[in-house]
């Protein structure tokens, strides 16, 4: 009896240790950007262009600059611009510009392939038009793989 006694209090103590290093993993808080701008390197061999994904009033929207980009290429977009295409969501909540204190994250739109949220579990980026700071993605690969989006900087 004394060994089972002896091995379920050190169980037990492993398994408070486990707990207790679980809700202290869980409390940490994710990375928030206020950002203006956002920029995306297409590294892959495909075209792709970034769409700008955002919630307004319960609509997900997702607006755009005009022009696909090609290969290689690189498109920066401020934030501030009130001439986005609206891509997806009704027009009256997702078009003009941008509304302030929202989440914002790109969405990578791959011509003939699998398009990639840039959206990342940790990090959260708020449309601030005062703030000078940018986000810059990349992708790489093909149209079909290895080509999720990353974020590469933030500054």
């Amino acid at each position: 009896m004394r060994f089972f006694t002896t091995n379920a209090v050190r169980l037990s103590s492993a398994a408070a240790g486990l707990i207790g290093f679980v809700l202290m993993a869980g409390a940490a808080q994710a990375d928030e950007y206020r950002i203006s701008k956002m920029n995306y390197k297409n590294n892959g061999a495909y075209n792709a262009y970034l769409m700008i994904r955002y919630n307004n009033n319960g609509w997900p929207c997702g607006v755009y600059s005009w022009g696909t980009e090609k290969t290689g290429a690189k498109q920066q977009m401020d934030l501030t611009d009130e001439s986005f295409g609206v891509y997806q969501g009704d027009i009256k909540n997702c078009g003009g510009p941008i509304p302030p204190g929202k989440e914002v994250w790109g969405k990578v739109m791959v011509v003939g392939g699998r398009d990639r949220s840039c959206r990342k579990d940790g990090t959260t980026f708020i449309y601030d038009p005062d703030s000078i700071t940018r986000v810059v993605y990349r992708s790489g690969g093909t149209s079909q793989n290895n080509n999720r989006c990353k974020i590469s900087d933030r500054n």
